[in-house]
């Protein structure tokens, strides 16, 4: 209940006796409460269930949830953890956030519990220092689900214009009349 953060790891069959022996080590290391070793490929399943509910289980939380997807180089991913969990201590809004520790993804959901426009301008407030601070800490707006419509005004801050300019030279060519995606990112 008291958790910061859980972490579920999985091991490849080549020496998994040895690799499970060295995260178990890292682990103590580094002051884990609980540490659970799952070798039965059912109990493993259980915990792989636990981790794609999560989404679900979030969005049942409140009654608008925005989701945030971005992506951060490895090394930098603790420093985004403890961005997003002083942005939760420090405001009145619900922040989850789960991801990819391996490579640098983090989903970040904001929550309103109330769906009340004041809630919702602090939510486009922390998604804006979430995007910035990603981008600071040399990282991308988006790790693996892409921008969209909603992400597509902040593509400057990563992008510099001459790139955005032949990613649209890129889409003109393979979808001159722009039926892949219509309406996402570049607008004619």
């Amino acid at each position: 209940d008291k958790a910061g953060a859980i972490l579920l790891i999985e091991t490849s069959d080549n020496g998994k006796n040895k690799q499970i022996d060295h995260i178990q080590s890292i682990c103590r290391d580094n002051s884990c409460s609980y540490l659970r070793c799952a070798d039965d490929p059912e109990k493993a399943e259980d915990l792989w269930r636990i981790r794609r509910n999560l989404s679900k289980a979030i969005r049942d939380m409140a009654r608008m949830r925005f989701n945030e997807d971005v992506s951060v180089p490895i090394s930098q991913f603790s420093t985004l953890i403890a961005f997003v969990a002083e942005l939760n201590r420090s405001g009145p809004l619900r922040i989850n956030a789960f991801g990819h520790a391996g490579d640098g993804n983090l989903h970040v959901s904001f929550l309103s519990m109330t769906g009340d426009p004041q809630e919702v301008e602090l939510i486009a407030a922390g998604v804006t220092k979430l995007y910035r601070r990603t981008l600071e800490l040399g990282g991308s707006l988006s790790g693996e689900h892409g921008i969209g419509r909603h992400k597509g005004k902040y593509l400057p801050w990563e992008f510099a214009p001459p790139t955005l300019a032949f990613m649209e030279k890129i889409k003109d060519t393979l979808d001159p009349v722009r039926l892949l995606n219509p309406d996402k990112i570049f607008i004619n």
